[in-house]
């Protein structure tokens, strides 16, 4: 039997990059947007910077990370933006998969963006940082057809956000991260990431997973009839 048919079944995401490869990209940088609940409120981000600073050298043992982007935390949320290589995305989602939900210090992920191929990288480094904001009782679920719009305007916020950072000085930064609302008025509110979290379309880590590194399996129509049609014979047998 041809040695092809033994060979390992390649996830959705190796297609892409076999892709790009073909293409000359040798090194491929995405961009990855998720949003999570928190249980309980916090007042500082100090925890969930080290859970993911943790994470970050789970993910990469061998090399020093190279991620930019932002961990912007809200007293019960919130939204994180990563920039790197493709595969070190994937090599972070794997470790946190490996993290049972009951043991992650939040509640209810949800990957609301996911760019292949960007054309590069909008911030200078990794960025974490605290956000006070009033917080509701009851928050209103995002609906299907606003879904896009919201996701998308979260993104390009932060875009806006990179490029804006990337361009202050050392001390404007530190300031900046000191008030976030009166250096950049355009950020997320907690009513649009909770909507989010609490909407049943985008997809959950686990789902994410299933989707980008798993094996793809083609189901074919065939498969699904009883009985089998008779397999097609080619040349003399």
């Amino acid at each position: 039997m041809d040695d092809s048919f033994d060979a390992p079944r390649q996830s959705l995401l190796d297609v892409v990059q076999e892709k790009l490869q073909k293409q000359g990209k040798t090194v491929v940088y995405s961009r990855l947007v998720y949003v999570a609940s928190l249980e309980a409120k916090v007042t500082d981000k100090e925890a969930l910077q080290a859970f993911h600073e943790q994470i970050f050298a789970s993910s990469r043992p061998e090399d020093k990370p190279d991620h930019t982007g932002m961990l912007l935390v809200f007293p019960n949320c919130f939204v994180h933006v990563i920039e790197t290589q493709t595969k070190h995305i994937l090599s972070f989602l794997r470790e946190l998969s490996k993290i049972s939900a009951a043991d992650r210090p939040y509640g209810g992920m949800r990957i609301i963006s996911s760019t292949e191929d960007i054309p590069a990288r909008v911030f200078s480094q990794w960025f974490c940082t605290f956000c006070t904001a009033p917080t509701q009782d009851k928050y209103e679920t995002i609906q299907k057809e606003e879904l896009v719009t919201c996701a998308s305007d979260i993104n390009l916020k932060f875009i806006k956000f990179g490029k804006q950072l990337s361009e202050m000085s050392e001390k404007e930064v530190q300031s900046a991260m000191q008030d976030l609302r009166a250096a950049y008025v355009e950020l997320p509110t907690t009513n649009q990431v909770v909507g989010l979290i609490l909407s049943d379309e985008p997809p959950t880590l686990e789902e994410f997973m299933d989707i980008y590194d798993c094996p793809i399996d083609i189901d074919l129509d065939s498969e699904n009839v009883w009985p089998m049609q008779i397999p097609i014979t080619f040349g003399n047998q």
